[in-house]
Parts: structure tokens; sequence; C-alpha cells
């Protein structure tokens, strides 16, 4: 029993030491129309940062562990990311691609619009949109909620993933993320 626990315990202090790095490739998608770019690639479980100046293709080393946090800060918002939910050997890609401006007068058009102006479509039995936090946030922002408690079908649905994707981007191109 005493040679297991040692051999237990010599295995939890050594095998990090042996643990080998997974090289990542963080590559840019749409770079054409960018100049000068510069942001941070932070990774939280790690808590470290990797500055980008740039839109060179580059490498970074992470630890041989699945799952990892990761998130980009711009200033200019032109960017977003997309990377693996397991980070692996194969599956090592983390994209960071470029998007092109909202015209905001063309965003509008279309967009679910009452008395009130512009509004967030969601579904739900409970009318929460009376709430200190709803009213908050329509106030701060000049955005309402329209409230559908009907059944659910797919072209609704559809049109209010539209409309409320279309309506955060405005919302993020105008006030910031």
């Amino acid at each position: 029993m005493k040679k297991l626990l040692i051999l237990l315990f010599a295995t939890f202090i050594l095998l990090p030491m042996y643990a080998k790095d997974i090289t990542v490739n963080v590559v840019f998608e749409n770079p054409e129309n960018i100049k000068d770019f510069t942001g941070e690639l932070y990774i939280k479980e790690l808590d470290k940062s990797y500055s980008i100046n740039g839109t060179e293709d580059f490498e970074i080393k992470l630890p041989e562990k699945e799952k990892f946090t990761i998130s980009l800060k711009d200033k200019t918002n032109s960017a977003i990311i997309s990377y693996p939910t397991k980070v692996t050997e194969k599956n090592n890609k983390i994209i960071i691609r470029f998007i092109k401006p909202i015209d905001i007068s063309k965003n509008m058009s279309g967009l679910e619009e009452e008395k009130d102006g512009l509004n967030f479509i969601t579904f739900g039995i409970i009318d929460e949109t009376n709430s200190d936090e709803y009213l908050n946030f329509k106030k701060e922002f000049n955005v309402g909620f329209i409230l559908k408690s009907d059944a659910i079908d797919p072209s609704s649905y559809k049109e209010a993933v539209e409309n409320n994707k279309r309506l955060a981007d405005l919302l993020s191109q105008k006030f910031g993320e």
C-alpha cells in the first residue's frame, strides 16, 4: 500500500514535467483591407496575453490542456475570433477573422420596429420586459424587447435570430462591445 501511494504521488509530481506543449497556429482571415492592426490575444486559464501587431500568421505554445477560454481585444472591433472547444495537436487553429464595418443605415432596414423604436425579439411564457434590468437597458441604449409567447416555428425563430444579431452588431458598433 505504501509503495502504491509513493507511486501515485510520484506520478502526479513528475507527470507535469513530461507534459508536452501544443503548437497553436493563429491565422488571419480577410486581412486585405486592414492596416496597422494591433490587438491582444488573452488566454484566461494561463492568465497570459499575446500582443498582436500586424496581420502576419504566428504560432503560440500552449500546455497539453484541452480546454481554453481565449478572447481577442482590439481597439477597432473589426475582428472576431474562433477557436476549437478542445485544443489538440490536430485541432490547433485559432482564426482571427476581420469583418467589414457595418453600414448603420442599411442595417436599420428590416429590424423589428414599434412605436418606441428598435427591439430585440424574445420568446417565452413569462413577460419580464418590465423588470428593472430590461427597463434600464432600454433607457441606456434606446432598444426595447418584443415578447412573443406563441409557438416558435422555424421561420419566425430564424427572423428573430437575424433581427437580434443585426441589432447586437449595430449596438456593438455604436457603443462598443
